[in-house]
C-alpha cells in the first residue's frame, strides 16, 4: 500500500486550495485601503511631540494626500523615511492648540447665519485660516469671539 504525501509527512492537506497571491479582491481593497495606510503608518514607534499626517489630515479637516502635497508649508515637518511626521508644538503654536479646526458649515451653525455668509465674510470673521482656496477656523479664538459678541447684543 501506497503513502499519500500526508500519510508521509503527518500533516493534513488544507480543505481548500489558497488563493493565489495575485487574486486580489479590488473593492475591498479601495475599501480598505486607508486603513491599512494608518496601520501601516503605527508600525514605526511614534514620539509623543510628533503627528502624524494622517493625524495632522484630522485636525486640518483635510485628505492625507493634501497634507502630504503641502508638507513643506507646514509648520514642524520632518520627514523620516517614507513617514511624514510634525512636530506637535509648531502645530498647536500655528494653529492655537491641538482641537480639530471648524469648517465654515460649522461656524455658520454657531453664529446662526448662512454657510454662504460665512464664507463671503470669512476675512472679517476671528481665527480664519485659509489653506490653500479651504477655509478653516480655529475653535478657541471663535469660541472667545462669540462670548464677547454675546455681551454686545
Amino acid at each position: 500500500m501506497n503513502a499519500t504525501p500526508e500519510q508521509s509527512t503527518g500533516t493534513a492537506a488544507p480543505s481548500h486550495a489558497p488563493d493565489p497571491p495575485f487574486c486580489v479582491d479590488r473593492e475591498a481593497l479601495l475599501r480598505d485601503g486607508t486603513a491599512w495606510l494608518r496601520r501601516q503608518s503605527k508600525i514605526k514607534p511614534n514620539s509623543p511631540d510628533m503627528l502624524s499626517d494622517y493625524e495632522l489630515a484630522d485636525i486640518l479637516i483635510m485628505t492625507v494626500g493634501w497634507v502630504r502635497a503641502h508638507s513643506n508649508e507646514l509648520p514642524g515637518f520632518e520627514r523620516l523615511g517614507s513617514y511624514f511626521r510634525f512636530r506637535s508644538k509648531a502645530i498647536e503654536g500655528w494653529l492655537g492648540g491641538p482641537e480639530r479646526l471648524l469648517v465654515a458649515e460649522d461656524v455658520a451653525a454657531l453664529m446662526n447665519v448662512p454657510t454662504s455668509w460665512v464664507y463671503a465674510n470669512a476675512d472679517q470673521i476671528p481665527g480664519v485660516l485659509r489653506l490653500g482656496h479651504y477655509v478653516r477656523f480655529r475653535p478657541a479664538t471663535i469660541h472667545q469671539f462669540l462670548a464677547g459678541s454675546e455681551t454686545c447684543q
